[in-house]
């Protein structure tokens, strides 16, 4: 059961990181917004690595 809660808490955790970065952005709190897309693109490549390596197991 808790494996198929991880994915699911991880993306959503990266939705808003996104959403909150979108926000970031459009008023206009530049430095801020790219912070948290920077943070939500490594964080999605991370899960995505993990992902690919769970299956090659």
């Amino acid at each position: 059961m808790r494996d198929k809660e991880k994915p699911i808490l991880k993306i959503i955790s990266i939705s808003c990181f996104l959403i909150v970065s979108i926000l970031n952005i459009v008023s206009k709190n530049y430095t801020i917004g790219i912070v948290f897309l920077l943070v939500s693109i490594s964080y999605f490549l991370i899960f995505l690595n993990q992902k690919k390596s769970n299956e090659n197991k």
